[in-house]
């Protein structure tokens, strides 16, 4: 069987999306089947990749981040499809690879959704823009656009509960859920070495408490691992994004929150990473009572991170929200 992916975020570095087609390549290789995944790229290639192939479509770079490029060649990209012929197609993107392969042929077609991109990008903007009612009105259009667009794909598929719930809620036909899970043989307690962690920290290490501390740390230590603490205090969380060092903070949007956002003063014991920072997410993190959180995708406009801090820092107890930082660049 041949299966064919059309991507755009197949990023020279890494990233979710990239970990995700690389691990579909082996997965699918060591099963027997042909594996093919289409992805822009800063020139034309045909790459052997963990068993499968990897063919680059050049493309210009995204701005915000050089190592994405657009797929912008859509008539190439078709013709390309069409040629390979697979028995499954999917589209790992809802913008431009979602509508390519709703309108070819192939005797299943998939589209696989990620992440929720509706909420995540729309909702804050909205929310500061006409409220939380008008944003929930405003928001039932581009839900219903993209409802009827999933409903040309004979099935929708999603990583996480939370997002199939979500999906079928807004009218998403025939989505399942295939949680991705962990792989325990290179994430695991039993993998931990004190040689790794001592290169890794330097001289953080040695602090018999385990702790990280921050008072005055600029974003720069931020980026480099130093992260940081003022004194103990009670009911205070820390939200914090870190940056790839190779994305300085002079390179984010006006509005992109990156570097420390949210700050208090507990001295940080348990520590929280996301992916996401939902509400869901971190709720449990509050329940959980962690002192510093790690997101990989922080909130991305302010709305969100004024709403995190609201939360994190109660009436009672804590400090004046105007006191709270918010990092943009």
């Amino acid at each position: 069987m041949k299966v064919l992916d059309l991507a755009e975020f197949f990023s020279e570095r890494g990233g979710g999306v990239r970990a995700y087609l690389t691990q579909l390549l082996r997965e699918g290789a060591v099963r027997g089947h042909q594996m093919v995944v289409v992805a822009p790229g800063p020139r034309d290639e045909d790459l052997p990749v963990e068993g499968g192939r990897v063919v680059r479509l050049r493309g210009p770079a995204m701005p915000y981040d050089p190592s994405y490029h657009w797929l912008t060649r859509v008539r190439d990209a078709r013709a390309l499809i069409t040629r390979e012929r697979p028995d499954v197609l999917q589209a790992s993107a809802p913008y431009i690879a979602a509508p390519v392969v709703a309108t070819l042929k192939a005797p299943l077609r998939v589209l696989v959704v990620h992440s929720d991109f509706i909420e995540a990008y729309a909702r804050p903007v909205l929310h500061a823009a006409v409220g939380p009612r008008g944003a929930e009105f405003a928001l039932r259009g581009p839900w219903s656009l993209f409802a009827r667009g999933a409903s040309r794909f004979d099935l929708t598929l999603v990583a996480g509960p939370w997002l199939a719930e979500k999906l079928r809620r807004h009218g998403v036909p025939r989505v399942a859920c295939v949680p991705f899970g962990i792989d325990h043989a290179r994430f695991s307690p039993a993998l931990r070495s004190e040689e790794l962690r001592a290169e890794l920290l330097g001289p953080l290490a040695r602090d018999p408490a385990g702790r990280v501390h921050l008072a005055g740390a600029s974003d720069q230590s931020l980026r480099a691992g130093t992260v940081s603490l003022a004194n103990a205090g009670r009911n205070h969380a820390w939200v914090i994004s870190l940056d790839d060092a190779l994305t300085p903070l002079r390179w984010a949007a006006p509005w992109d929150n990156v570097g420390l956002l949210v700050a208090g003063d507990r001295a940080v014991r348990r520590l929280g990473l996301c992916v996401d920072l939902r509400p869901a997410v971190l709720d449990a993190f509050i329940d959980s009572d962690v002192d510093l959180i790690v997101a990989y995708h922080p909130p991305i406009f302010a709305a969100e991170a004024h709403e995190a801090a609201s939360r994190l820092f109660p009436a009672h107890g804590g400090p004046d929200l105007g006191a709270v930082a918010f990092g943009s660049a």
